[in-house]
């Protein structure tokens, strides 16, 4: 192919990604608010099931177990239509929400739980694998920092517009709300993005794995950063409401206050992410969420030390985990959703035992515990990235 003709089709790719990025960031926003809405209605939503928020907690820890199907997933999204895999991702989030909303007992809203996790890997990995596809690795920072903002934007937007609807209704036609949105949003991105076939290069994936040993610590980083950020998220809201009276609008402010510390995390991405490199732009990150945590354990009493705290933990752990989903799609470029997917079983184990230590833990000792715990595996992730991030991306080009 002749450089004039690579540039063309370098600029084709730049232009179908630019026509393509507002759907595809606002039907992530959908997504983002159904599989985060459980935290901040932990009580409301306990006490309508008739259960303890433990119990809730445990469900919630227990749906994580769907993200290890996630490489599978992947390997399948690698081998069909990404476009294909978007939509029916988007229209399985809307048949859980609707599950959800009308759950009479705890095992329909697992259902839910477990819908919406296995549902939004699909959406999540083929979004991923197909904007790889286009963009190259030294300016995916600035993409993958725009669409997450609707990371941000869930709790931005969605969750506030969520808690007013349940403050005047219930926490079930919010629900039922998102699960309407999901399904618009799975026909615009049908009609918006164009057929892209399968991939059949990828059925010998398998031989591009090989070097996964050199790849393992970047994966268990993943998974330990969102150990620890889950292991605070998971219980900000019971804490608000048992320890310093909020109530669910009031919690809705400080969820849509995080969402301005994500959208800070997110749109700092976008600037600096590809300039630091990857690796030092999660370092970063993880250096900024260890010492906010710590912080957070140690002035749980007080709302107005802890609130700031817990928006630090929020930046420093967004700012850590977008940097590295560049990284991540490309460790094994031959099968970019495969690579995404098991990026994003580890990042399961590690949500699904932040949540269920830390409710155990809030539970029996309140915030300061659960804080401590972020900490510690924000610590470790820091420690796995500085020992395995530079080998992983040594041959990349930042």
């Amino acid at each position: 192919m002749t450089t004039e003709a690579t540039a063309s089709a370098g600029e084709a790719r730049r232009r179908e990604v630019r026509h393509a990025l507002p759907v595809l960031t606002l039907a992530r926003l959908i997504t983002n608010g159904a599989l985060r809405f459980t935290p901040p209605f932990l009580v409301p939503v306990a006490r309508s099931l008739g259960v303890e928020i433990g119990t809730v907690g445990l469900a919630v820890s227990a749906s994580e177990i769907a993200g290890l199907s996630a490489p599978v997933v992947g390997r399948r999204i690698d081998r069909s239509s990404r476009r294909a895999a978007m939509v029916m991702g988007l229209l399985a989030v809307a048949v859980c929400c609707i599950v959800g909303a009308t759950a009479a007992g705890i095992p329909m809203y697992l259902a839910f739980l477990l819908g919406v996790s296995f549902t939004k890997i699909v959406y999540d990995a083929s979004m991923g694998a197909w904007v790889a596809d286009r963009v190259p690795y030294g300016e995916r920072g600035r993409v993958v920092g725009i669409m997450e903002t609707a990371w941000a934007g869930s709790y931005l937007v969605v969750i506030p517009l969520l808690a007013l609807l349940a403050q005047v209704t219930s926490w079930r036609w919010a629900l039922g709300g998102l699960g309407v949105a999901s399904a618009l949003f799975a026909v615009a991105v049908g009609r918006r993005l164009a057929a892209d076939p399968p991939h059949p290069s990828a059925d010998g994936h398998g031989q591009h794995l090989v070097g996964l040993a050199r790849t393992v610590p970047v994966f268990a980083a993943v998974g330990c950063m969102m150990a620890g950020a889950q292991s605070v998220v998971i219980v900000f809201g019971a804490w608000l409401e048992d320890q310093h009276g909020f109530s669910t609008a009031a919690i809705g402010g400080v969820a849509f206050l995080l969402g301005v510390g994500e959208l800070i995390a997110s749109t700092s991405t976008i600037r600096f992410t590809d300039r630091l490199g990857k690796r030092r732009a999660v370092l970063l990150g993880l250096g900024i969420m260890a010492p906010a945590a710590l912080g957070l354990a140690l002035t749980s009493d007080h709302a107005a030390l802890g609130i700031p705290l817990l928006m630090l933990v929020t930046i420093g752990f967004e700012f850590a985990l977008v940097s590295a989903l560049p990284l991540v799609a490309e460790l094994h470029p031959e099968a970019r959703a495969t690579s995404i997917g098991i990026g994003f079983g580890f990042g399961t184990v590690g949500r699904g035992a932040g949540a269920a230590v830390s409710t155990w833990l809030y539970s029996r000792h309140g915030m300061g515990t659960s804080a401590l715990i972020g900490s510690v595996m924000a610590g470790v992730s820091a420690l796995l990235v500085a020992i395995g991030g530079r080998r992983a991306e040594a041959h990349l080009t930042a």
